[in-house]
């Protein structure tokens, strides 16, 4: 799923602008649009929904949603002049 919907936004970054499929990748990602498709120009990651389920019975039952955030794949947000440090991360098993 996340392949398909990588290709997808890719198809819509490309589509209707001519010589884009010869700009850099990190070029075409920084671009307003991508912004506004959700991708983060620092990151070049998406934004997605905060869920926090509990699984019940086999199922998961959703027990909280919130507004989607932007991803911080290495853990640098906290790490930035201003911004708290990065949360402490455990093994929870």
């Amino acid at each position: 799923a996340a392949a398909h919907a990588s290709v997808m936004m890719l198809a819509r970054l490309l589509s209707h602008r001519p010589g884009a499929e010869a700009l850099p990748l990190s070029r075409l990602l920084a671009l307003p649009r991508a912004a506004a498709m959700g991708l983060s120009p620092r990151t070049h990651h998406t934004r997605l929904p905060v869920a926090i389920a509990q699984v019940r019975d086999g199922a998961f039952v959703p027990l909280r949603s919130m507004a989607p955030i932007e991803g911080d794949p290495y853990l640098t947000l906290g790490l930035t002049p201003g911004r708290e440090a990065p949360p402490a991360l455990r093994v929870v098993t």
